[in-house]
């Protein structure tokens, strides 16, 4: 049997061989095309952008297909149900925190600014975490009304922020990017830092320039400061596991169990703020990445 098998291994082989020699010039041909359209696209910035659109588009549509398969055996249609049920429950939450923030200082509560921030739900049909630079591809794009710098969180905290969108998909930018920072703060003082990921483990972040004369224990909550114009207030970021404190320095090194798993994310929610534009002209964008 082993002897068969090897012996049809070797024709099939012998076969190949014989169909390269035949077709040589053809297929160096072939080779040499993709070469020089791979140069133009990457010399050119108008086919660039052109060939990236296109290729993200297809891209996103098998990709699209395999999820819908995984969202099948995953009891896909629950979970859209439950994260439908979520968005609603976000935007009464903003609505309330509006109103409770003005009712003492205003009978009159600009509807606008009640109702600053809209959610949108999305699947997640693409998602990394073992990289450096970790990306999510989304089902929603700009027939959507999704655009670049939109903040995306999950049921239970921050995911990114819109990097680009197409017409049926975009590219989220994931907390777990190396080159990413985020301000945050201490739910229960308000301490303002930044939260950056060193690149290791998905369940973690780390929490810099928090003073070593601040407040701070194991088990308090880190959140969103909502001083920008693209994550609302308070939105859980994690939860403090780790305090390290050097004599020599002045703020602590605090380690964060991020709140949201990254390694199984089915949907999402975009969030758009109305009010962006007027905040822009004001504040400086929380969420930052650097372009690489």
């Amino acid at each position: 049997m082993k002897v068969f098998i090897l012996h049809s291994l070797f024709l099939l082989m012998q076969v190949l061989i014989a169909l390269i020699r035949q077709y040589r010039v053809f297929l160096l041909f072939i080779f040499l095309e993709l070469v020089s359209f791979w140069m133009i696209v990457q010399a050119n910035y108008y086919q660039n952008a052109v060939f990236l659109n296109s290729a993200n588009q297809y891209i996103g549509s098998l990709l699209q297909v395999t999820s819908n398969i995984g969202s099948y055996f995953r009891l896909g249609e629950a979970n859209k149900r439950l994260a439908q049920e979520n968005i609603r429950l976000h935007e009464e939450i903003n609505v309330l925190r509006k109103r409770e923030k003005f009712i003492k200082v205003s009978p009159i509560i600009d509807s606008m600014v009640v109702n600053q921030y809209n959610y949108q739900i999305a699947e997640v049909v693409n998602n990394s975490t073992n990289k450096g630079n970790n990306y999510l591809t989304i089902n929603k794009g700009k027939r959507h009304g999704l655009k670049k710098g939109m903040a995306v969180i999950s049921p239970l905290g921050v995911v990114g922020q819109i990097k680009q969108s197409n017409n049926g998909f975009s590219t989220v930018v994931s907390l777990l990017h190396s080159k990413t920072s985020m301000s945050a703060q201490i739910k229960k003082n308000g301490e303002l830092g930044t939260i950056r990921w060193n690149g290791k483990s998905p369940k973690y972040a780390q929490l810099e320039d928090i003073p070593t004369y601040a407040k701070v224990q194991i088990g308090d909550t880190i959140c969103t400061s909502g001083q920008n114009a693209v994550f609302p207030p308070r939105i859980t970021i994690g939860v403090v596991r780790k305090i390290r404190q050097k004599p020599e320095q002045t703020n602590y090194e605090l380690e964060i169990e991020l709140s949201t798993s990254f390694n199984s994310l089915d949907y999402v929610y975009v969030i758009k703020n109305i009010l962006q534009m007027e905040q822009d002209s004001l504040r400086t964008e929380e969420f930052i990445e650097i372009e690489e």
